[in-house]
């Protein structure tokens, strides 16, 4: 009797055992929804690490295996569609978490549609078109300096790429032959402007770009004639008594000389005049 007990109470034990085993086994198994989930919260790299670990403690599970190439697949795709949407950011960081835990695919890399050259290839065209975003929308606001600080920065990150050096020469040309446009048409405020981004970023430009089309001496006279200009028209408007479009015209010239102490002082003269005249007389035009 006691024989037999023994028996059942270690067949009972070992069924416990070989239960928790399985509990284990199927605790370590990474679930591919929860995993997509990650992916859609944009924490891809939680979703790679669910697969490797089980991948490392089950190397011969082909389940496991499959459901690793199919979420890396889908991580993949994920960056594509962001790229095809010109969300350059994100699909650049999904194609880096990619690249950066390419060596985890080494035993399967053959299966995948992707390799380490193309993930590093799709990264720099991510970086490559946010440049040019950046430097579009500051050419179109008029922001010369901050368009030629998008080309610096991607030249620091990226260095030596010509593709970069060749949109950067295209800039210049594009910001000299908006300043010649401008001077001519008498719009010294933007061609102030684009003469003096060229200027402060001289020394840079003329070791990163090809030769300059106007030298430094140039550039220089052309601010000091759009500034002369400027002061002209704003003494005329303010002698004329018209105190605002002053202030428009003298504001235009700290846009491209901020440090003008000058006009700067006949800029709050001119508002302090306004606001006495405002007082005084609130209906009277100035």
């Amino acid at each position: 009797m006691n024989k037999t007990l023994l028996i059942l109470s270690l067949f009972v034990l070992l069924a416990g055992f070989s239960c928790s085993l399985q509990k284990k086994d199927v605790s370590t198994q990474p679930n591919l929804e929860e995993a997509r989930q990650h992916i859609a919260q944009n924490n891809p790299q939680k979703a790679i690490e669910s697969y490797s670990i089980a991948l490392q403690n089950h190397p011969d599970d082909k389940a496991v295996l499959n459901g690793y190439i199919q979420i890396l697949e889908e991580i993949k795709m994920s960056a594509d569609e962001a790229f095809e949407a010109t969300n350059y950011s994100q699909a650049e960081s999904r194609y880096s978490t990619l690249l950066k835990n390419f060596p985890r695919f080494t035993t399967f890399k053959n299966s995948l549609s992707f390799d380490n050259r193309w993930l590093a290839l799709r990264i720099k065209e991510c970086g490559l078109n946010e440049i040019q975003i950046r430097v579009q929308e500051a050419m179109a606001n008029g922001d010369f300096n901050a368009a030629l600080d998008a080309h610096k920065k991607g030249l620091q990150t990226f260095p030596g790429w010509e593709i970069l050096e060749e949109n950067l020469d295209k800039t210049i040309g594009k910001i000299h032959i908006i300043g010649n446009k401008a001077l001519a048409e008498e719009d010294y405020t933007t061609a102030g402007l684009s003469y003096s981004a060229l200027l402060n970023n001289y020394p840079w430009i003329k070791k990163t770009a090809s030769p300059l089309p106007i030298t430094s001496s140039t550039l220089q006279d052309r601010i000091k004639r759009c500034r002369t200009q400027l002061t002209r028209m704003g003494l005329l408007r303010y002698r004329e008594g018209k105190l605002k479009e002053a202030i428009s015209i003298w504001k235009g010239i700290l846009k491209f000389d901020p440090k003008n102490e000058k006009i700067a002082k006949a800029v709050a003269n001119a508002e302090e005049q306004l606001k006495k005249i405002k007082k005084t007389s609130p209906r009277n035009p100035v």
